[in-house]
C-alpha cells in the first residue's frame, strides 16, 4: 500500500487569566502536531490527472490537519495559527509530492 504521512504543527494559543500566566506562557510555547495518512496506491502517477488528484489529497489533508476549514463562531476569518499551519503543511506536502514523483520517475 502506498501511503504518505502529512504532519501539521502549529503553536497553541492560550487564553487564560493573568493568575495562570506562567502556565499560559508554557502552553504558548507548546506545539500541536497532527499526522494524517494520504493513500495513493489507487493512482497511476504516469497520468497528469492522477498527479493532480494526489496534490489535491495532500492539500485537503493539510487543511484538515490544521483545522483550516473549521468555522469559528462570530467570524468567517481564518484563525492566524490555522493559516500559518496550513502554509507550512502545504509546503511540506508539496516537497513530499516532489519526492514521490522523483522516486516514481526512477521506477520507485
Amino acid at each position: 500500500m502506498k501511503n504518505l504521512v502529512l504532519t501539521a504543527a502549529f503553536a497553541l494559543a492560550a487564553a487564560t487569566p493573568a493568575v495562570a500566566q506562567d502556565k499560559a506562557d508554557a502552553a504558548a510555547d507548546a506545539n500541536y502536531s497532527r499526522d494524517l495518512v494520504v493513500t495513493y496506491d489507487d493512482l497511476d502517477l504516469d497520468k497528469r490527472s492522477d498527479q493532480r488528484k494526489l496534490k489535491n489529497r495532500l492539500d485537503k489533508a493539510a487543511k484538515i490537519a490544521c483545522g483550516y476549514q473549521e468555522i469559528r463562531t462570530g467570524t468567517r476569518a481564518k484563525d492566524s495559527e490555522a493559516r500559518t499551519c496550513y502554509r507550512e503543511a502545504r509546503a511540506n506536502a508539496l516537497a513530499t509530492y516532489d519526492a514521490v514523483m522523483e522516486s516514481h520517475g526512477k521506477g520507485g
